[in-house]
């Protein structure tokens, strides 16, 4: 269980990021954050990364209080973030400890097959196309086996079929060992099809404004009116916090 417990952030320029935000994330809950520009998202994701420390509260994973980064916990960015002087094997294998080389190449070359690149172990990053590293990225952060992944707007620079394409890869990926997955994304419709709840966040301080669950069947049809009534009802949430906003 990833537990998030009134954290708060403040920036030594006294900027307020985060305040009192609390959440509990299941085991092998999806959970999407969507909100406007400065409310906190990667704020947050940094906090339950241990890349940042919060100001006030704590994150914690089954009981463990995170204050650094953790093998517990795994992480996509918005760009692969690839190594470009290795190959993609290397670049997939490099945060795995494992003594034995035989095992950790078939471990590599099962995380290659499972992501659709076993041809492309001897391959450089420059030879592939954004949404192949990006595949790459996600196999890199998986081969650990992290209790938790999080994910910080990882399909929002790729087109909108390769987007689609990912987003139904990833649940592939999430239904095999069913990590607790947080994802921040602009896309209302992203965090709909995926998650099991969705959190709307405000700004200035980022906070929650409000929480849907999302009581769709997986795999979710975006066309169908269940799913329009949902993101309506997210999008409506999203607009009162940025007309409040303006307001303040």
């Amino acid at each position: 269980m990833l537990q998030v417990s009134a954290i708060g952030k403040v920036y030594q320029n006294g900027t307020q990021a985060l305040e009192d935000v609390t959440l509990t994330i299941d085991d092998g809950e999806i959970l999407g954050i969507v909100g406007g520009s400065g409310c906190g998202k990667s704020t947050l994701l940094r906090l339950l990364s241990g890349l940042d420390h919060a100001t006030t509260g704590a994150v914690s994973v089954d009981g463990v209080t995170i204050t650094e980064p953790h093998p517990y916990i795994g992480l996509v960015f918005q760009e692969p973030r690839l190594l470009p002087w290795l190959s993609i094997s290397d670049n997939v294998g490099f945060g795995l400890i494992e003594p034995d080389t035989v095992l950790k190449k078939r471990r590599i070359g099962e995380a290659l097959e499972k992501v659709g690149l076993s041809r492309y172990g001897t391959s450089s990053p420059k030879e592939l196309s954004g949404g192949q590293t990006q595949r790459v990225a996600l196999a890199r952060a998986l081969i650990t086996r992290p209790r938790v992944l999080l994910l910080d707007e990882p399909f929002s620079a790729l087109d909108a079929f390769t987007r689609v394409e990912l987003q139904d890869h990833l649940l592939d990926l999430w239904n095999e060992t069913r990590p607790t997955l947080v994802l921040v994304t602009h896309d209302i419709e992203e965090a709909l099809f995926l998650a099991d709840r969705v959190v709307v966040m405000r700004q200035h301080p980022g906070r929650i404004a409000e929480t849907f669950e999302i009581n769709l069947p997986r795999r979710r049809d975006r066309t169908s009116p269940e799913f329009e009534t949902m993101k309506r009802e997210i999008l409506r949430s999203l607009n009162t916090t940025l007309t409040l906003h303006k307001i303040a």
